[in-house]
């Protein structure tokens, strides 16, 4: 991120100092413009993030289902008392995991 903030300053700076924008830009309009700048940044990196989060927690989502339905695929249908109960803790790994997730996300768009 360092790499990004120093290329939007060396710009910045270049032309604010060149006569580009007219005369001299004065120290306290080049801070606003900066922290504007920042500001942008700081957002995009953060919508970023909940983007990647959320595909994680998609994926994580779909990994777990996949795998409760070969658990309950490989468990024999004679023993239904054994699936029932097999299918509802399973359940509830996924509607766990589902719900911790969501939250997690909610947070982070805050």
């Amino acid at each position: 991120m360092s790499n990004i903030v120093r290329h939007y300053e060396l710009n910045l700076d270049a032309a604010m100092n060149s006569g580009l924008l007219g005369r001299r830009v004065p120290p306290y309009a080049r801070r606003r413009v900066q922290q504007v700048i920042f500001e942008g940044l700081a957002t995009g990196i953060r919508t970023q993030l909940l983007g990647d989060v959320a595909n994680l927690a998609v994926s994580e989502i779909g990994t777990l289902s996949r795998m409760e339905a070969h658990i309950l695929d490989v468990i024999p249908l004679e023993d239904m008392n054994t699936r029932l109960k097999v299918e509802s803790r399973l359940r509830l790994v996924v509607d766990t995991y589902t719900t911790g997730a969501a939250t997690q996300l909610a947070r982070l768009a805050r």
